[in-house]
Parts: C-alpha cells; sequence; structure tokens
C-alpha cells in the first residue's frame, strides 16, 4: 500500500535519509550600524582551478540579481584568466599543475593590495566556498566594524604554537582596522615564511601578535555560522563519533556537535570538502 504523499520518509525506507526533527530557529540581533556593512570577498585560486572553480564562482556572485553573493570579488591568484576580471596577481604557485601551495603568501599579498578604507569587512574564501551573502552580511552586522577584529570560526592550535585561530575552510573575516595593521606591523609573525606551513595558523599567529580581538560569530543558540563541512554533512548525527572528524570535536574552541538541531539556520558560508568517509578531510 503505497504511502500519503504527507508523510514524511524514515530511516526505514531510505537508510540515507536524515531522522525527522524540528529545525531549531535563532533569533536575529539588531544590527550596530545603520546601513549595511561593505564587504570585499578575497577568494583564494589557482590557475589548475580556474576552468573548474574560479570562472563559475566569479560568474554566480556577480550576478546581479538579489540576494547578490559578494558584488565586490576579487580572486588571488597566481595567473590571469579572461573570466576572472579582478585578479590580485602574485608570484606564487606559479604552476597550472600547483594546487595552493604557498597559501599564506597568496593571503599576505592580496590583504597588503587591498585599501582598507574601501570596505568595513574584508572576507577570505576559497574558490570552492560556498556563501550565503545575506546571512554574512547580518552577522558581520552585530559587530562594530570601527575596531581590530578577527571573525569566523575559531580552533585552538595547542600543539605547539598554543595560538587561536580560525579555519581558513570555513573562510575567516578581518575589520578594516584588522587589516590596516596587518599592512603597517613589521612583526615577523605577519610575514614570511609564516610560523608554519598552514596560513590559518599563521593568520591566528598574526592577529594574536597584533592583539585584534577574536568575536564570537554562533547564533542566538550557540551554533557555528561558518562551517567547515557542507551542511548536509554536519546534520548526519551518526557522524558525531566518526574518527575522521575527530579533528573538529579536538580543535573547536566551543563544542562541535553534528546533527540537524545543531546546524544554524543562518549559516554565513560553508566549504565543499572531501568527507572522511571518501577520502582525508582537507577542511581545517
Amino acid at each position: 500500500m503505497p504511502k500519503p504523499i504527507n508523510e514524511r520518509p524514515t530511516q526505514q525506507d531510505d537508510p540515507e535519509a536524515l531522522p525527522w526533527k524540528e529545525f531549531p530557529r535563532s533569533s536575529r540581533k539588531a544590527p550596530l550600524g545603520d546601513g549595511p556593512p561593505r564587504v570585499t570577498c578575497l577568494v583564494v585560486t589557482s590557475p589548475g582551478h580556474h576552468e573548474d572553480r574560479a570562472r563559475h564562482q566569479g560568474a554566480a556572485w556577480k550576478d546581479p540579481r538579489p540576494p547578490t553573493p559578494c558584488p565586490n570579488t576579487l580572486f588571488l591568484s597566481s595567473a590571469a584568466h579572461p573570466d576572472l576580471p579582478n585578479v590580485i596577481l602574485s608570484n606564487y604557485s606559479g604552476s597550472v599543475e600547483a594546487e595552493y601551495e604557498d597559501l599564506w603568501g597568496k593571503v599576505l599579498h592580496g590583504l597588503r593590495a587591498v585599501d582598507p578604507a574601501s570596505a568595513h569587512w574584508f572576507l577570505k574564501t576559497d574558490d570552492d566556498t560556498f556563501l550565503l551573502y545575506p546571512h554574512l552580511l547580518d552577522l558581520l552586522g552585530e559587530f562594530d566594524s570601527s575596531r581590530p577584529l578577527f571573525l569566523g570560526l575559531p580552533l585552538d592550535e595547542s600543539r605547539s604554537l598554543r595560538v587561536e585561530y580560525m579555519s581558513g575552510g570555513a573562510g575567516y573575516v578581518l575589520s578594516s582596522p584588522a587589516v590596516r595593521l596587518l599592512q603597517k606591523t613589521l612583526l615577523q609573525e605577519c610575514h614570511l615564511p609564516g610560523l608554519t606551513s598552514y596560513e590559518d595558523v599563521n593568520m591566528g599567529a598574526c592577529m594574536a601578535a597584533l592583539g585584534v580581538e577574536l568575536g564570537d560569530t554562533r547564533d542566538s543558540l550557540g551554533r557555528a555560522r561558518f562551517l567547515p563541512y557542507p551542511p548536509w554533512v554536519l546534520m548526519r548525527e551518526d557522524l558525531q563519533h566518526h574518527q575522521g572528524y575527530s579533528w573538529l570535536r579536538r580543535m573547536s574552541k566551543f563544542p562541535f556537535n553534528f546533527g540537524i538541531e545543531h546546524v544554524s539556520d543562518r549559516p554565513s558560508a560553508s566549504t565543499r570538502c572531501e568527507t572522511p568517509e571518501t577520502s582525508t578531510p582537507s577542511c581545517t
């Protein structure tokens, strides 16, 4: 006998189906400013991904129809491309085969090339980042862009440096004053070659050396809004104790749980990365 059309599928019907639960809604905070914040998005890419990722992202993000995903987007790459009009060229990762070597150099070069007065906030993402721009504007509206701030998904590198940093895969944001401090400083933490081989850890060390404050970007229910995996991965309760995701539970500053009720209804950005079921995760 066929099931009524309004009856929800169960895991018995479909082993891949998520368990049905109510989706908790977070409350929105009143914005601090009078108007929407101005944002510049810096997208790290490489010649090997201009065709399959960056040009499609560039076309989608400059679409004039609302909601426009980050209308002021700059690409950080080592080569030009006809479909990427706004490229900040660097001499890092010059080979076509290169993936994301010298990320730290690319990001530093891009942040030093921008005008801090041109935007309130500067978002660093990758060319496989999913961005929900209206949600990002709501989140940034909760913070004072006149202060040096560093926002994202906070992780703790306690093995050697003992520094708190923001996940590069999930994307992170620097306020205009934070960018200005980075551009002026002579501190070694904010220059090449970097303290580690990880760009996001290096940025955390740089921001700490500059005394930049780390903001709490969780929603009103305490859920992350910068996501290191796609939402459909984080909704799976069966991955809570999966060994491949142990790094996230171990390194997250705040408790990180899997399940639909633990995923924010207003995420700002997430990364598209391989899941541990198929390959080694690289979303930190």
